[in-house]
């Protein structure tokens, strides 16, 4: 897993989480199962400045993050009008409100951790645009 910044290729994904386990699952899991390419980030800012200098088909993100998290990242997206598909992933029950926040501002997609690899798969093939 290299989660550095990259020539852009079809099928890349930009994952933001502040877990550093968490980024190197996702990001492992994506690469060698999935096939895609990805960038990380560890909150919404990072995840801002990789967009500005980035191209990405997906963005994967974890709602509880510091600095800026994940329904700020929506909110901020959504509000610069940029079209790139958004998955929101939380985990905890008591997170699946937050995760209903996330799809109401925007979000096409959540997952609820922990998630099963087929499940994100699954999910990141259907709403990927490369």
């Amino acid at each position: 897993m290299s989660c550095a910044e990259r020539e852009y290729q079809p099928g890349t994904i930009l994952v933001v989480d502040d877990e550093p386990a968490v980024l190197e699952v996702l990001a492992q899991a994506l690469e060698t199962v999935g096939g895609y390419k990805v960038l990380c980030a560890r909150d919404g800012r990072s995840a801002l400045e990789q967009l500005k200098g980035s191209r990405v088909d997906l963005v994967l993100t974890d709602l509880h993050m510091p600095h800026m998290d994940g329904l700020q990242l929506i909110r901020h997206l959504v509000k610069d009008r940029w079209t790139i598909p958004i998955i929101a992933m939380s985990g905890g029950s008591s997170q699946r409100e937050k995760l209903m926040d996330a799809q109401q501002l925007g979000a096409r997609a959540s997952l609820l951790k922990p998630i099963a690899i087929s499940q994100l798969l699954a999910m990141v093939a259907e709403h990927i645009q490369p």
